[in-house]
């Protein structure tokens, strides 16, 4: 069975790949996307709210997500799916990384 650690571990490691483009690239969970973890014999769900219904880098972070988690010790199998009900919202992005974006792209009022 492996341990929800190591699950985590491997999914910090995964960026978002529009979040590259803004020149302070944040994983997943600073991104807020990772709504839920499940792991039940071996078998590893990921439930992601993504931050567009039309996000055309779903498939590379599905895949991403699926082969990272994949090379955990004592993973049989890995599924990962969107809740498409949920709305992802800039809120969601952690307090550090919210301060990280906002340092590389200060808002200069006139």
């Amino acid at each position: 069975m492996p341990e929800r650690a190591q699950v985590r571990d491997a999914l910090a490691r995964i960026v978002d790949p529009c979040s590259i483009a803004t020149g302070v690239p944040l994983t997943l969970f600073e991104m807020g996307m990772v709504e839920d973890i499940a792991i039940e014999d071996g078998r590893v769900t990921v439930t992601l709210i993504l931050t567009s219904p039309v996000c055309w880098q779903a498939g590379n972070i599905i895949q991403a997500v699926e082969t990272s988690i994949g090379g955990v010790p004592g993973v049989a199998s890995v599924a990962c799916t969107v809740n498409h009900s949920a709305e992802w919202l800039p809120e969601l992005v952690e307090p550090g990384a919210r301060g990280r974006l906002r340092a590389a792209r200060p808002v200069h009022h006139p």
